[in-house]
């Protein structure tokens, strides 16, 4: 879903679920995920990936970008996106 600059994806619970497995033990409700679109995701994840809780390791998607998720000291989860050529 998108407008202008701004888009918004859609998952589904499953194909969700099987990113980031961890997420099949959670209860449906609060939970979020900020994805954020950036550039040197790769430089940025060896700087920090020994200091964070790392959900999903830097990975190329279907879709067509780099990607790798952490959970922040509250639980929330935080995605890194930088958009490649397949």
């Amino acid at each position: 879903v998108g407008k202008d600059d701004i888009h918004i994806m859609l998952y589904s619970r499953s194909e969700f679920e099987k990113e980031i497995p961890k997420l099949k033990k959670e209860k449906m409700g609060g939970s979020v995920l900020l994805y954020i679109k950036a550039e040197k995701i790769e430089t940025l994840y060896q700087e920090i990936k020994d200091k964070i809780n790392v959900i999903q390791p830097i990975h190329k998607t279907d879709y067509g970008s780099l990607e790798f998720t952490m959970e922040d000291c509250n639980g929330y989860l935080i995605c890194f996106s930088e958009s490649i050529s397949k």
